[in-house]
């Protein structure tokens, strides 16, 4: 990792940790509630639309008008797919949820000021100004200890299984 990806990582870290639960746990009740839907609509359309007397007797029927294997796994597919991207998105949540907090705790457990400096930064959402200033740092300090930061943070996150 590069320190352009590690600046986003940590641009990133309190969006991902602070997220709602509420919408992780949403998009995983839209799965079973897509999965009911799903069987109510493919049963509606086996049933309604293919009377058992269609169903029995579709000697009488032209046989496009009693096939509706196709358009089954159509909707059948269509809805897998569906759900397989809703389950991707809470996924990805979950992961990036993780990914923050490993990344926070590395932020932690540096040492000071390095730490300091991090979470001010990062956690805080401060700029750099506003750091330099609560900290009684010079320009170029503040510079060369940011920079210091990110190296340490970089070492210490390739140990980490991410």
């Amino acid at each position: 990792m590069d320190k352009h990806e590690l600046k986003t990582r940590l641009e990133s870290m309190y969006d991902d940790m602070n997220f709602s639960n509420d919408k992780a746990n949403y998009m995983l009740s839209l799965i079973t509630d897509t999965n009911e839907d799903k069987e109510v609509l493919l049963k509606n359309i086996y049933f309604n639309d293919n009377s058992p007397l269609k169903i029995i007797n579709y000697v009488y029927a032209p046989k496009g008008d009693c096939d509706y294997t196709g358009e089954i796994l159509n909707i059948s597919l269509k809805y897998d797919y569906f759900v397989k991207g809703i389950n991707d998105t809470a996924q990805s949540l979950m992961r990036n949820y993780t990914n923050a907090v490993k990344l926070f705790l590395i932020v932690l457990s540096l040492p000071e000021p390095y730490s300091l400096l991090l979470y001010l930064r990062y956690y805080k959402r401060m700029n750099a100004d506003d750091v330099m200033q609560k900290l009684h740092l010079s320009r170029t300090t503040y510079y060369r200890l940011y920079d210091r930061a990110l190296s340490h943070t970089m070492d210490a996150y390739k140990g980490v299984n991410v």
